[in-house]
C-alpha cells in the first residue's frame, strides 16, 4: 500500500477550480504511517476516498487536520483494537472523548448563526470520527436495508427529491427499541416509493420522538402490535403538556398515524389503523401574510445587485417569477423558448409539476445572461445556478440563505420597522402574488402564473381587501414596450401624418418612443420630423447587413423622447417580416413604444401588423376612403386581428353635404371599429409637416393628436371635436 494518499488521487481535486488548487500547498497527502496497523490504514483510505467524491478538495485541506489528530488519538490509546470494527461506535466515542479532555481539547463549540442566535454543537473532530465510523459500519453490511443508516444513492428506488436540499442518507438509529425499528424501516420503505423524500424525513422525525416517549414512558413496549388507544392518548397529553403548540404537533402526528397504519397493513396490526381520531389533531394554524414593501425591497435589492453575479441574478429572477425558491434554483439552460413572439420560460416543480408561463424580455434577457454564465463556468450541468463544487447539482438553499443573510448583517440592512431583514425567500413569492391581485388579474390566471394546482390560495394575495378586486379577467401583459401598427385603406388618408404626430405625442408625455417607417422609396417621415439632413443611414442598410439596427436610428433632435429609423430609397427592397420584428424585438429593450408606419397592405406588411399590439386604422370621412377602411378592416378581423382603433383624419366643418357621408356616426358604422380619435382639418398640420416643425400646441391639429396619444396611455379623454 501506498502510505501517502495524495490529494490529487481524490475526485474532488479532478473537480476543483484552479482557484481553489491556488489555496493548496504544491504537495499535500495524508500520511498513512501515522496509523498503527494496516487494516485501520485502509479503512481510513476508504473513508477518505468516499469523502472526496462528496465534499469539495478545500474541505478536505480541512479534514486532514482531524485526520492528524485521529492518527496521535490511536497511537497514545491503550487499546489493542486493530480495526474500527472491532468495537462499537460508543466505545470508540467515550475513548475520544476521554483523550480530548487529556489533551486540553473542548467536547463542544459555541456557534452564532447568520440570524445571531447561538447554539452549542459537538467539536468537529468528534463529528468527523462518528462520521467515519457510520461509514465503515455500513460497508461492512451488504444488505442496505439492513442497515440501520441507508444511503440513499443505493437504494434500488427512484426517490422524489428536491435537487437543493442535499438529503443523502437516511438514519433509523433514533428508533430505540429494535423490532420497531424494523417495522418502521419497512413502512419507510413502502413510502419511498410514491412520498416525497422530505415527507419520508418528516415521518421518520415523528417516529424518533415517539420511540423516545416510549422508552421513557413505557419501556415494556418493543413493537408496534403492542401500541394500544390508551398508550395514543397518553401520548397526547405529553406532547400538550412538553410543547409550545402550533403546526409542528399537527405534523408531527400526521406522520405518526401515516407510519403506524402502513405498519398496521404490512404486518396485519389492524388495530393501528384505528389508533386515532379526527379531534387529537389540533386545528392548522393561518400562518401570518408578510410581504416586503416596495421601500423594503429598494433597499434589499440595493445591496443584492452588489453580490457575486450568479447569486444576484438568482434573488433578482427569483424575485421577478414569483416562483418557489426550489422552482428557482432548478431552472434548466433550456428553459427558455418563445411563442408568436412571447417570451416562455418552462419550470420544473420539485413539490409539483412543470409548468410554463409568459415572461417580460427584460426578465428574459436577465435569464440569458446567467445561462450564458452557467455554460461557461459549468458545462457539464443541466442547472443554471450551480453548486460549484458539485456542478450536476443545484446550488442549495442552505447556501442561498447563509450568503444572503451574511450580506444583509454585514450591510446592517433593515424593514420599515427598523428590525434587521429575516430571509424568507416566499415573501418574495407574496410580493409577486399581491402585484398580480392589484393588476386585477383573476385567481385562475394568479394560480396559474404562480404554479398552483387550484385557487384556493390565492386568497391570500388578496391582502387589500375581504373583497375580491375584481370580478373580470385582465390580460396580464409582459412587454416592455408596446408595438403599434398605423395602416389605411388607401393613400391620401394622412396616415403618415398621422404616425408622425401620435409619436410626437407620446413623446411629450415622456415615453420614449420610436418611429420606423416602412414605405420603401417614399420615405418622408425625416422631413416631416425636420431630420432630413441628420439622417446618414436608414432601415435598407440593415435589412442588408451592413449595420445594426442601433447605427440606423436617427434622435429628433426638436422633441425629446423621439427616435426615427428611415425608410430606404430602394422602392423594389423587400420587406422583410422577420427582420423587421426583430428590430422591434431587440429595440422593445429601449422604447416604451414602437409605432410602425407601414405601407400597403402586401403579405410581408401584413405578418408586421399582425404582430402588433393596436393597430390604428386612419381614414377620412371620404366615401372611397371609408369603404376601403372598411374592406381591410374586415380582412384583418378574419385574420384574428382584432386589437383595432379608428383614427378619422381631415374632418372639415362643413363636411355635411348630401354628396357625402352624413356624420361621423356613420363612418365608425361603416368601418366597424372603436374610435380612438378624430383630427380636424388644420393648414398647420400641412404647413409644419413641409418645414419639419411640430405643431402650435394650442392648434386643433395639435389638441387632436395629444388626446389621441393620452387614450393610448389609457386616460379618458373626451374628443376635441363634436361628432354630433
Amino acid at each position: 500500500m501506498d502510505n501517502k494518499l495524495k490529494f490529487q488521487q481524490l475526485e474532488c481535486y479532478k473537480l476543483a477550480t484552479d482557484e481553489q488548487k491556488e489555496k493548496l500547498n504544491k504537495e499535500q497527502y495524508f500520511d498513512l504511517d501515522k496509523l498503527p496497523g494496516n487494516q485501520l490504514q485502509t479503512e481510513f483510505v476508504e473513508y477518505i476516498y468516499y469523502r472526496g467524491t462528496q465534499v469539495s478538495i478545500l474541505t478536505i485541506k480541512r479534514e486532514r487536520h482531524y485526520f492528524n489528530s485521529l492518527c496521535e488519538f490511536f497511537q497514545k490509546s491503550s487499546h489493542q483494537e486493530n480495526s474500527l470494527l472491532d468495537r462499537e461506535k460508543d466505545f470508540w466515542i467515550k475513548q475520544l472523548k476521554m483523550w480530548m479532555i487529556q489533551n486540553g481539547r473542548a467536547l463542544t463549540k459555541h456557534k452564532v448563526t447568520n440570524i445571531q442566535t447561538e447554539s452549542v454543537e459537538k467539536a468537529a473532530l468528534i463529528r468527523y470520527f462518528e462520521s467515519l465510523l457510520e461509514f465503515t459500519l455500513d460497508r461492512s453490511e451488504t444488505n442496505e436495508l439492513a442497515k440501520d443508516i441507508w444511503h440513499l444513492e443505493r437504494l434500488p428506488l427512484i426517490l422524489r427529491t428536491n435537487p437543493i436540499v442535499n438529503h443523502k442518507t437516511l438514519n433509523f438509529r433514533g428508533i430505540r427499541q429494535p423490532d420497531i425499528r424494523e417495522e418502521v424501516k419497512k413502512a419507510i420503505y413502502h413510502h419511498l416509493k410514491t412520498e416525497a423524500l422530505g415527507s419520508i424525513k418528516r415521518e421518520l422525525s415523528a417516529m424518533n420522538k415517539f420511540s423516545k416517549y416510549l422508552d421513557e414512558k413505557h419501556s415494556k413496549i418493543s413493537t408496534c402490535e403492542e401500541i394500544d388507544r390508551e398508550i395514543i392518548e397518553q401520548f397526547l397529553i405529553n406532547i400538550k403538556v412538553e410543547s409550545n403548540g402550533g403546526n409542528g404537533i399537527r405534523d408531527d402526528l400526521l406522520k405518526l398515524r401515516n407510519v403506524l397504519e402502513t405498519i398496521g397493513k404490512i404486518y396485519d396490526f389492524p388495530h393501528l389503523t384505528k389508533l386515532f381520531l379526527k379531534s387529537d389533531f389540533p386545528p392548522e394554524r393561518k400562518a401570518e401574510f408578510k410581504s416586503y414593501s416596495d421601500s423594503e425591497l429598494k433597499r434589499l435589492n440595493a445591496q443584492i445587485v452588489k453580490m457575486e453575479e450568479q447569486i444576484a441574478r438568482a434573488m433578482i429572477i427569483h424575485q421577478m417569477l414569483g416562483t418557489r425558491i426550489s422552482d428557482t434554483l432548478t431552472l434548466r439552460k433550456d428553459c427558455l423558448y418563445k411563442h408568436d413572439r412571447q417570451d416562455m420560460i418552462i419550470i420544473y416543480q420539485p413539490k409539483t409539476r412543470r409548468y410554463e408561463k409568459p415572461i417580460s424580455r427584460e426578465l428574459a434577457q436577465l435569464i440569458g445572461k446567467a445561462v450564458s454564465y452557467a455554460n461557461e463556468h459549468y458545462p457539464e450541468s443541466i442547472y443554471i445556478f450551480a453548486d460549484e463544487n458539485k456542478p450536476e447539482r443545484p446550488i442549495s438553499y442552505q447556501t442561498l440563505q447563509d450568503k444572503v443573510l451574511r450580506m444583509i448583517y454585514e450591510k446592517d440592512i433593515r424593514d420599515d420597522s427598523g428590525n434587521l431583514f429575516g430571509f424568507g425567500t416566499h415573501m418574495f413569492r407574496h410580493c409577486y402574488g399581491v402585484k398580480l391581485t392589484e393588476l386585477h388579474v383573476d385567481d385562475w390566471t394568479i394560480a396559474n402564473l404562480l404554479g398552483h394546482k387550484g385557487v384556493r390560495s390565492v386568497q391570500y394575495y388578496r391582502k387589500m381587501s375581504n373583497q375580491r378586486m375584481a370580478d373580470e379577467t385582465r390580460e396580464v401583459r409582459n412587454f416592455m414596450s408596446q408595438i403599434i401598427a398605423v395602416t389605411a385603406g388607401k393613400g391620401g388618408t394622412g396616415k403618415s401624418t398621422t404616425s408622425a404626430n401620435v409619436a410626437r405625442g407620446l413623446a411629450a408625455l415622456g415615453k420614449r418612443t420610436l418611429l420606423v417607417e416602412l414605405d420603401f422609396g417614399l420615405r418622408c417621415l425625416d422631413i416631416m420630423l425636420g431630420i432630413k439632413d441628420k439622417v446618414k443611414h436608414d432601415i435598407g442598410e440593415y435589412l442588408e447587413g451592413k449595420i445594426d439596427i442601433l447605427t440606423a436610428t436617427t434622435k429628433v433632435e426638436t422633441v425629446e423622447n423621439l427616435y426615427l429609423v428611415c425608410a430606404t430609397r430602394n422602392p423594389f427592397m423587400d420587406i422583410n417580416p422577420e427582420k423587421i420584428m426583430g428590430v422591434c424585438e431587440e429595440m422593445r429593450q429601449h422604447f416604451d413604444y414602437i409605432i410602425i408606419d407601414t405601407a400597403g397592405v402586401g403579405s410581408s406588411v401584413f405578418s408586421v401588423i399582425k404582430a402588433a399590439e393596436l393597430i390604428l386604422m386612419v381614414t377620412t370621412p371620404d366615401t372611397v376612403c371609408v369603404r376601403d377602411g372598411a374592406i381591410l378592416s374586415d380582412f384583418l378581423y378574419v385574420k384574428n386581428c382584432t386589437n383595432q382603433r379608428l383614427i378619422i383624419n381631415k374632418v372639415s366643418q362643413n363636411f355635411k353635404d348630401e354628396e357625402i357621408l352624413y356624420d361621423l356616426d356613420e363612418v365608425m358604422d361603416s368601418v366597424g371599429i372603436q374610435l380612438l380619435g378624430v383630427v380636424p382639418e388644420d393648414n398647420n398640420i400641412k404647413v409644419c409637416g413641409a418645414k419639419g416643425m411640430p405643431l402650435p400646441p394650442t392648434c386643433p391639429g395639435a389638441k387632436a393628436y395629444a388626446a389621441i396619444a393620452r387614450r393610448i396611455l389609457g386616460e379618458d379623454v373626451p374628443l376635441t371635436i363634436n361628432i354630433n
